[in-house]
């Protein structure tokens, strides 16, 4: 868990978590783990590829509203802001 913590750059965790004490105790020192050199260069690229997945998440939600759109026009049938397919898309 603990390196779950750090690979994610996890904040202050809630009491009810059984880490909880352990993590917000040390997180300040076991984040600089990060920056080791035998570390710094696999988080970088950690950093870049969670960048770039959020480019590809960001051109699909695009492409799923344009589909959307032209699935309405094409069968008629209105969506509008707020429905369930909003909250989704």
């Amino acid at each position: 868990m603990i390196a779950q913590y750090i690979v994610n750059n996890t904040g202050e965790l809630p009491t009810y978590f059984g880490t909880s004490k352990f993590w917000n105790r040390h997180r300040s020192e076991l984040i600089t783990i990060l920056d080791a050199p035998g570390v710094l260069p696999h988080h970088e690229s950690l950093l870049q590829a969670g960048q770039h997945l959020g480019n590809v998440t960001e051109g699909l939600l695009l492409r799923l509203k344009d589909l959307r759109r032209v699935l309405s026009l094409d069968h008629d049938v209105p969506y509008g802001v707020g429905s369930p397919a909003e909250t989704v898309l």
